[in-house]
């Protein structure tokens, strides 16, 4: 189309598209039978805004440093026809999904204003050139399963990087259904290839299957990135959790001593009354080669009165144990050690 010269086209920021862009207007005003555009063998498929839907008025993303390609052809029109949308459908899906996984790879110049000063070099070609994609019914069902189902994927680990970042356990199973996706998005990624490989009508897909079998691959080492924080999430918090039961029991049976030690003679039926002995000391000390006892080291005991008397003796006189003193006595209970007595 024409003598083929380069022409430099000014990109502008799109607010809907939310990048720089060059309108489909300003391309077929220097292009009239613009049929669509291309980079390399890729068809550049028109720009989307949040709601994945065509911006209006159309225009595609600035490729900068990049000499795109004016496919003429189709009818002599200034908006981008139905057959241009169809043919741009299935790269369109695909670059929305690589540039949602990857927003590294989109040729993006963020600005402040309203235009700038950047421009899109779009190079015509004639109509002989033109390759025309004719993907086979099977190949194109795979493409847009695999597509479908790698966008799927992508919003799946979003929501579990959001979890993980809030302090929220993945569960397992979920890491594994995803892994189950994978494994079926790589089968079909094989199948596609074996496709292209039959049909030479397909070869201009086979970049775009090589783009798909990257981002699979890079979605995979993430998800297995993001199962590996989760276990370690889940067993420190595993751990945390044990360590909690630690403290808590530790600190019940303390709190069983205190309170057994503090109303223990309230709780069992054992005598007030009670008397301090001086308890026999083991503890000799050598001075001048004799063993005497150390009347320093003297230790004390407590021991507990059985207040039995008369009023414990039966009404009737009669004792059925005989062993069972009616007089106060030293109570069966082994007392206590006198550390500090005063």
């Amino acid at each position: 189309m024409g003598n083929g010269d380069p022409v430099e086209l000014e990109a502008f920021y799109d607010s809907n598209a939310e990048q720089q862009v060059v309108y489909w207007d300003d391309i077929t005003r220097e292009f009239p039978t613009v049929y669509r555009v291309k980079n390399g063998t890729i068809v550049i498929s028109f720009a989307r805004n949040k709601q994945r839907q065509w911006c209006d008025p159309p225009c595609i993303r600035l490729y900068p440093g990049v000499v795109l390609e004016a496919i003429p052809g189709g009818p002599t029109t200034t908006t981008p026809t139905d057959v241009t949308l169809a043919n741009a459908s299935e790269h369109d899906a695909f670059e929305s999904t690589i540039s949602r996984l990857n927003p590294a790879s989109r040729a993006i110049q963020e600005t402040s204003a309203a235009s700038t000063f950047a421009t899109a070099t779009v190079v015509p070609t004639s109509f002989k050139d033109v390759a025309t994609i004719s993907p086979t019914p099977l190949s194109h069902r795979l493409l847009q399963r695999t597509q479908s189902m790698l966008q799927e994927s992508s919003a799946q680990l979003v929501c579990h990087e959001q979890s993980l970042l809030s302090g929220q356990v993945v569960q397992t199973d979920a890491f594994k259904q995803g892994m189950l996706t994978m494994q079926d998005i790589r089968g079909d990624i094989l199948a596609l290839r074996s496709e292209v490989a039959k049909n030479d009508e397909l070869k201009e897909l086979r970049q775009t299957i090589l783009n798909l079998q990257v981002a699979a691959e890079l979605q995979t080492r993430r998800m297995e990135e993001m199962h590996k924080q989760s276990v370690e999430l889940q067993e420190r918090s595993l751990r945390m959790q044990q360590e909690a039961l630690d403290r808590l029991a530790l600190i019940q049976n303390k709190v069983a001593a205190i309170l057994t030690q503090t109303y223990e003679l309230h709780e069992y039926p054992i005598p007030r009354l009670f008397i301090v002995l001086p308890k026999e000391d083991t503890t000799r000390t050598e001075t001048l080669g004799r063993s005497i006892k150390n009347l320093f080291t003297k230790q004390f005991k407590l021991y507990f009165l059985c207040e039995c008397g008369d009023h414990t003796k039966p009404a009737d006189g009669q004792l059925q144990n005989s062993n069972l003193k009616h007089e106060v006595h030293l109570a069966r209970h082994e007392g206590y050690d006198i550390d500090r007595p005063t």
